[in-house]
């Protein structure tokens, strides 16, 4: 038994005095209001209404249940209106995971820019590099996620904002120490610095490439190792050696000269900057407005624009 569509037929009966009456407010056909009331009143093992052949009344037990119903329904909709004017209104705060690194160099501008159009939304912004799979977004009060990094897996509604291409550089000074590599095979005579995302694991020390179509994996070594690719950026300007790196952080560098790209024939991997989020449907209005927002600031990245 649907408990509330019961509810509002007996409601209506009570109300009109007929079932024919209900029926038509509600759009129902008569057997089908019939139906309700007696599965209604079976549930509650009470009869709530007497009927005869010229009207129908309320028993002792049935208006006070119809007093009932009626302060319940109409709750009900107050609270159901509120949520819809909750969602659709542009106000509210929104809060957000990001990584630290990507964050503090173009999120922060980013924020400004987006509450300067919607006053009356704020964002409240957690930079942290912590996995997303040991963070439950919910149970943390996070509303989205912002991640570089693929999340197929994740179990969570994602919207593609931006890609962000990873390149070999190293500072002219260890080129001019080491030589210039051209090719993978050439990286095993080299001092290459190694990205290590998660402390638990090793350093990755397999390098990809694509060329002519295909994929070219190459093992490096290397003795520094760093989870911050920011660190990483610093040690390569100090002529550490090459290294793999987003160009979200090197641009300046590489318009400067301070980095430069090897091996450009080959191609290095690519990684999408995506929006996480628990629910596609009956997304808050606050949150839609930042994602639209994001993938408007970084359909043309901040960095490709420098």
């Amino acid at each position: 038994m649907d408990t509330l569509k019961a509810m509002e037929a007996f409601s209506q009966v009570a109300a009109n005095g007929s079932f024919s009456g209900a029926a038509e407010n509600l759009g129902l056909s008569r057997a089908v209001v019939t139906k309700y009331i007696a599965q209604l009143e079976g549930h509650l093992g009470v009869r709530l209404l007497n009927r005869t052949t010229r009207r129908v009344g309320l028993t002792e037990v049935g208006q006070d249940y119809f007093d009932f119903c009626g302060r319940m329904l109409a709750e009900l909709r107050d609270k159901e209106a509120m949520i819809a004017a909750g969602q659709s209104a542009a106000e509210g705060t929104v809060k957000v995971m990001a990584p630290k690194s990507f964050g503090g160099l173009y999120l922060g501008s980013a924020v400004a820019a987006f509450q300067r159009r919607h006053p009356g939304i704020g964002i409240s912004m957690f930079l942290t590099d912590v996995s997303l799979r040991s963070v439950d977004l919910v149970a943390h009060g996070f509303d989205l996620a912002i991640r570089l990094t693929d999340l197929s897996d994740s179990g969570l509604m994602a919207r593609r904002i931006g890609t962000v291409h990873w390149r070999l550089c190293a500072a002219p000074a260890y080129i001019k120490e080491a030589g210039e590599p051209r090719s993978p095979d050439d990286l095993a005579n080299h001092r290459c610095l190694l990205h290590n995302r998660n402390p638990s694991l090793p350093s990755s020390t397999v390098w990809k490439f694509q060329h002519g179509g295909s994929t070219l994996e190459t093992k490096v070594s290397g003795l520094i190792a760093m989870n911050s690719v920011m660190a990483l950026r610093q040690t390569a300007l100090a002529g550490a050696g090459l290294a793999l790196l987003p160009d979200y952080c090197i641009g300046d560098d590489l318009n400067t000269g301070a980095l430069v790209t090897v091996m450009g024939d080959y191609a290095t991997k690519e990684e999408h900057i995506s929006v996480l989020f628990p629910h596609r449907e009956l997304l808050p209005m606050k949150s839609r407005l930042f994602i639209d927002f994001l993938a408007e600031a970084f359909q043309t990245p901040p960095w490709v624009r420098a």
